[in-house]
């Protein structure tokens, strides 16, 4: 007896029922913000100035590239755009920390 022959429900309508459409994925456009901010407003966001990002960006883009495309993979640029900021952030809180130790 092969499991496949075995019905699970007595109707199609029933397994019709069990289809539950699934919602549809969400693709948001991603900031440049290399054109968005101005030199200044980058500083204050990512401690760095352009010129250095982009010379950064130029010695780690090759490693930093992904696999492939599927599902809106991050960029190198995005990549290194959100670790500066993680690591301004971090340091923030940092200092707050040995501040309030005091």
């Amino acid at each position: 007896m092969n499991l496949n022959d075995i019905p699970v429900f007595d109707s199609d309508e029933e397994n019709e029922m069990l289809y539950i459409p699934r919602r549809p994925k969400r693709f948001y456009e991603r900031r440049n913000y290399f054109e968005i901010y101005t030199e200044e407003e980058f500083y204050n966001h990512f401690r760095l100035r352009k010129d250095i990002c982009r010379h950064l960006l130029q010695q780690i883009e090759d490693d930093s590239k992904s696999a492939t495309d599927r599902n809106n993979a991050l960029t190198p640029t995005t990549k290194l755009l959100l670790t500066l900021r993680q690591f301004r952030l971090y340091s923030c809180k940092s200092c707050n920390y040995s501040y309030s130790s005091i």
